[in-house]
């Protein structure tokens, strides 16, 4: 058998009973890598040759295949760029860390793991992206969706900007007796995803790249019969088999969902809001005697059972504990539609500011904030969708701000609306967002705090960015109970 190594179509190499490489996107279109933070083009002398996916500053993540004989200086990746030609951060492969169980003659555990020369700067544009758990479960037609920059085409051009196209998980099983019928094997170190009619998938040069599902990394773009034929979905290196995580990754993904563990001091503003002793909601110092909160936290309880615990990294230890004088809700606050989801708490001694408690500037009134600003949300919320909450330390995850006009669109489809008093963001694939327990904590965006943790559908979801109550639009109300 005649194969192609993905990524570098002028460079040809025969093997016994190996199926045609190739890796790219076909069907999909044309996205920006501000939606894909975490994908890069891996590079030989220059030029794109494979995908990957950064799980650290140091990290990134490929197909094993990639490599052959050339040596490991002559690569680098190219990091914050829709195209693979120009743009971003372009930084030096220091290592590159094979699985000792690849196979090059069926690609079984095709998986690399490249060691930077330096550490990336992460934005909106280039961000690590969270790893699933070691043997998680997908189950057939679980929507993913693969990226690159491979042709979209089954032996045709590769495009300069990176495409993406969404496909369905596709049982081994099954696959397996597709595959048999060409003598391939799909092992338990793969999985699949495709059509059955074909027509969308990864190709050439899309080799080594993400796929992702509610944001995680399940898969790496290996192989396949050709390019989104019928009958032969794209086969993956599957990165949830605990078998494929031979290097200890577990430091590299801590978060509040996607996020990493963070102390006070870096985050003093932020505070625990506690009901009888135990940790409700986040919120956010804006003066000695003021905290910030999110009014759906405050609908039940009398506000004396209320406290605040300031200048403490864990929420159920350190720092101090005020009680809560008065809890103002804003007066048009909706339960239904949380709109107008911003409370304001008066504590009944004043605080004493240090290196872990300080005030949080405000912006003004109807200040404009861009999308794409990069923020960052902190909290003691869960970790996943339905996890154990509130997590002991205090998380931080960076997220861009989306248009309340883009979130509109995501979330009319399950019939939420965003309103002039709320901001969104996010990622579109999921991933990284606040979650139970979060509730009421910081969005802040150049020193500035200018969201408070509302609501969204389910945490990290794909195509839904996280709802914050916008603090520029609710600013005249924090002057009315204030005075600041």
């Amino acid at each position: 058998m005649f194969a192609t190594i993905l990524g570098d179509s002028t460079i040809d190499i025969t093997y016994a009973n190996v199926p045609l490489f190739d890796g790219r996107i076909v069907g999909g279109s044309p996205v920006t890598i501000e939606d894909y933070p975490f994908q890069v083009s891996l590079q030989l002398l220059g030029s794109h040759r494979c995908g990957g996916a950064i799980i650290s500053d140091r990290y990134v993540i490929t197909a094993a295949h990639c490599f052959t004989i050339w040596p490991t200086s002559w690569h680098t990746i190219r990091a914050g760029s829709s195209f693979h030609n120009s743009g971003g951060q372009v930084v030096g492969v220091n290592a590159i860390y094979n699985h000792p169980n690849f196979n090059r003659a069926n690609l079984d555990f095709d998986i690399s793991i490249l060691h930077l020369s330096s550490s990336l700067s992460f934005g909106h544009a280039a961000a690590p992206i969270p790893l699933p758990t070691q043997n998680q479960y997908y189950s057939d037609d679980t929507p993913a969706v693969v990226s690159g920059w491979g042709a979209l085409i089954e032996n045709g051009t590769a495009p300069l900007q990176l495409q993406a196209v969404w496909v369905p998980i596709v049982n081994n099983a099954r696959c397996e007796a597709l595959y048999e019928v060409e003598e391939y094997d799909v092992t338990d170190s793969m999985l699949c995803a495709g059509y059955m009619s074909g027509g969308r998938d990864a190709c050439q040069g899309d080799s080594g790249g993400p796929l992702v599902i509610n944001g995680q990394l399940i898969g790496i773009v290996s192989w396949g019969e050709g390019c989104a034929r019928t009958n032969f979905p794209g086969v993956y290196a599957s990165f949830t088999r605990s078998e494929l995580r031979f290097k200890d990754l577990s430091s590299l993904d801590g978060r509040i969902v996607g996020g990493q563990p963070v102390t006070i001091e870096e985050h003093p503003y932020q505070v625990s809001v506690q009901l009888l002793g135990g940790h409700r909601c986040g919120g956010s110092i804006i003066s000695d005697i003021y905290i910030v909160s999110a009014a759906h936290c405050y609908l039940i309880w009398p506000d004396s059972w209320h406290s605040v615990r300031v200048g403490a990294t864990y929420h159920n230890t350190g720092g101090e504990v005020i009680a809560v004088n008065t809890i103002n809700n804003h007066p048009s606050y909706n339960p239904d539609t949380y709109e107008f989801d911003i409370s304001i708490i008066s504590l009944v001694s004043p605080l004493t500011f240090g290196a872990a408690v300080a005030i949080v500037a405000l912006p003004t009134q109807g200040q404009y904030i861009p999308e794409g600003t990069q923020a960052i949300v902190t909290g003691w919320g869960g970790m996943v969708e339905n996890g154990t909450a509130p997590v002991v330390q205090l998380q931080a995850v960076s997220v861009p701000v989306i248009s309340n006009e883009r979130c509109h669109v995501f979330y009319q489809a399950v019939g939420d609306n965003i309103t002039d008093s709320m901001l969104c963001a996010g990622y579109t694939v999921g991933g990284r967002d606040a979650c139970q327990g979060d509730s009421g904590g910081p969005l802040t965006a150049n020193g500035q705090l200018i969201g408070i943790v509302s609501w969204g559908e389910g945490c990290a979801r794909a195509n839904f960015p996280g709802v914050y109550a916008s603090v520029p639009y609710l600013r005249y109300f924090i002057t009315q109970i204030t005075g600041i």
